[in-house]
């Protein structure tokens, strides 16, 4: 019998206009994984302060963080995907000044994080290549590279924050990683989420993103 761990993590709930402490939500996680006979065996509260400090979103987000601060590492794949996507070249567009990471964004267009987010999901997204997902801001004049990361790392480095992380363990030949990432958990977008699935039955309640 092969065991296979995996870790799960709790998002950030203070910037989110629901009735639900991280005391609950903890409660919930530890329910949903015991009734369906999965082990938690290690479990640890940390907070906001402590992620900011170990810089532990930038380097657990690593493939969409580095992209966001500027290090996008487009290959040849990538800006023929930019060109099929938004008709422009990569390189002229840097050269212009309208593709830039999310600092330099932030400080010359003058706004913060939560305007970014707000308009990176009103723009049409595309998926250049692994870790990179472009938007075209037509108000901004530019391409916004991972623009949901600095709001997104903003929630968990807040002082607010407490997060709590679980190593769960299940047998390999009752659920593959497959089944555990799309049955057990749910897809990220948890309004697509298996309804049964951890995200799906918080979605249903709360109808906001979670683990």
């Amino acid at each position: 019998m092969t065991i296979n761990q995996a870790v799960v993590f709790t998002k950030p709930l203070h910037h989110l206009d629901i009735d639900l402490s991280a005391d609950q939500l903890d409660q919930l996680t530890r329910d949903f994984f015991e009734e369906r006979q999965f082990s938690i065996v290690h479990t640890r509260r940390v907070g906001g302060a402590e992620l900011c400090e170990r810089e532990v979103i930038r380097q657990h987000y690593l493939m969409y963080s580095k992209a966001s601060y500027g290090d996008a590492g487009i290959t040849d794949e990538g800006k023929a995907a930019f060109v099929a996507a938004f008709g422009k070249e990569w390189d002229a567009e840097v050269e212009a000044g309208r593709v830039m990471g999310h600092p330099q964004l932030l400080e010359s267009k003058g706004i913060n994080a939560d305007t970014l987010f707000k308009l990176w999901n009103a723009a049409s997204v595309q998926k250049i290549q692994a870790g990179l997902l472009m938007g075209w801001l037509e108000s901004l004049d530019c391409f916004c590279i991972n623009a949901f990361y600095p709001a997104m790392e903003a929630n968990f480095n807040d002082p607010a924050t407490i997060m709590d992380y679980y190593v769960v363990e299940f047998d390999s030949s009752q659920v593959s990683w497959e089944q555990f990432r799309k049955e057990v958990l749910g897809v990220t977008n948890a309004a697509k989420a298996d309804p049964d699935s951890f995200r799906g039955q918080l979605y249903a309640r709360y109808k906001v993103e979670f683990p």
